[in-house]
């Protein structure tokens, strides 16, 4: 038999905010106080024409967008509503006035 009723969460609060996974714990223990140096070197290596240091430093100076705007026209609708959502893709049946 279960501890926990079916349905019910052992962790209703769920997880503290702000609380770290013990292998990003470890790893700022690990990198505490190098974090200077290791950016320099980085530097350094990608000034020195290191194409995978390059890379990372162009990353962290500056990221990939993800919010690019997609412009694009849409064809001019006529009539009140549209009968059949196919022909939507095909604008050049709008050329007349669609009946209600």
């Amino acid at each position: 038999m279960s501890k926990f009723k079916r349905g019910e969460s052992g962790n209703p609060a769920g997880r503290p905010k702000g609380a770290l996974n013990k292998i990003t714990l470890a790893t700022q223990a690990l990198l505490d106080g190098e974090a200077e140096a290791l950016t320099r070197k980085a530097v350094a290596l990608a000034k020195e024409g290191n194409p995978m240091a390059l890379r990372l430093c162009l990353e962290r100076l500056l990221p990939p967008r993800k919010d690019r705007p997609i412009n694009f026209t849409l064809p001019k609708i006529k009539g009140d509503f549209i009968l059949d959502i196919p022909l939507a893709n095909d604008y050049n049946r709008f050329d007349k006035e669609i009946a209600p």
